[in-house]
Formats: structure tokens, sequence, C-alpha cells
């Protein structure tokens, strides 16, 4: 988690502090089970293209992927996203 500071720092802003180490703890939890799930399909398309051309088309699916995260309407909202305090979660 320590490369990702900023969606950290989300996390941390947008639930209480009571449930802040338990949704980072399931949020790592699914982010490791996608390195697996990734290598299933990674391993056999490289044997197929190459692994020059994998990378390319990864890095080149993750810059679109960014760009299209952007321009999303959620995404923008979060800079003007609100703490929740513990006493607001109870009152939820």
């Amino acid at each position: 988690m320590a490369a990702n500071g900023l969606f950290a720092s989300i996390i941390q802003q947008a639930f209480p502090a009571s449930q802040t180490g338990r949704v980072m703890g399931i949020t790592q939890a699914l982010i490791s089970l996608a390195s697996p799930i990734g290598l299933i399909f990674a391993a056999p398309l490289a044997e197929m293209i190459g692994i020059p051309p994998l990378l390319i088309l990864a890095g080149g699916s993750i810059f679109v992927g960014n760009i299209v995260s952007l321009l999303l309407p959620d995404v923008k909202k979060l800079d003007h996203m609100t703490i929740m305090t513990d006493a607001e979660a109870n009152d939820v």
C-alpha cells in the first residue's frame, strides 16, 4: 500500500477512523488477488505476441484507463469529499 499514497488518503477521507483499517485490509487483499488473475491471462498472451509487445499493450491500456477515469464525474468529485467522522458514522 506504500505506492498508493493518494489512494490511502482518499480511503482515510471517505471512511470513519474506526473502519479505515478494515477497508484498507480488504482493499489490499483485492489488490493482491489481482496479480495471480492477471498472470493467468498475461502468460499465454506473452507466449503468443512476445513480452515487449505485451508490455507496450499493458502500458497503453493503463494510460487509456487513467484518462477515462479522469473523465468520470465521480472521480472529479473526490477533491470535494467531506471527512466522515466517527460521530457522523454512528448517525448513519
